[in-house]
């Protein structure tokens, strides 16, 4: 007997119900990824000096508390975006109790962080740098550092129009 979603799986054995669940959840997923991409949201197309600005930031390991870390640290461009690891390395090379999670598609999030802790990038980006397990820093003693060289000055004048800041550093 054939099961069909009038019939139901009642004459199947246990591998076949296994099968048709896993067939139904399937069918469920993709009829809900497909409302939802209708969703999302636009983009906003970043300036090529933000562009610039963000990536020289994101590989920049002056910005950890020792100069040893960065983003890509944790998140590697070749890993898309992640680190691979069930459990993440940690600052300083200990173990993070959770795994970094991949920046694709990020821009789409609502919530950040495993635990939902967080509503937007630029409140996400905060906790990586000042958390002892991650970048170990402060983002006053970024700002201040970051204000005395003269690439960063440039970038962030050509990307906003300003000095560096704080909120301008997470942004």
């Amino acid at each position: 007997m054939r099961p069909t979603f009038a019939t139901g799986y009642s004459g199947l054995n246990f591998a076949q119900r296994i099968l048709f669940l896993l067939l139904l959840s399937l069918v469920s997923a993709a009829s809900a990824l497909a409302a939802s991409a209708n969703q999302l949201p636009p983009l906003t197309l970043q300036s090529k000096a933000r562009i610039e600005l963000g990536q020289m930031l994101f590989f920049d390991r002056r910005l950890s508390g020792d100069g040893t870390m960065s983003c890509a640290v944790c998140h590697i461009p070749d890993q898309a975006f992640a680190d691979g690891r069930d459990i993440s390395g940690s600052y300083p090379t200990n173990k993070h109790w959770r795994n970094t999670p991949s920046l694709l598609n990020a821009a789409y999030l609502q919530i950040f962080f495993w635990d939902g802790r967080s509503d937007s990038l630029s409140h996400q980006a905060r906790g990586p740098l000042e958390s002892p397990f991650e970048m170990n820093s402060n983002l006053a003693f970024i700002n201040a550092k970051l204000a005395e060289i003269p690439e960063y000055q440039d970038l962030f004048q050509a990307a906003f129009a300003a000095e560096v800041k704080p909120e301008l550093i997470l942004e």
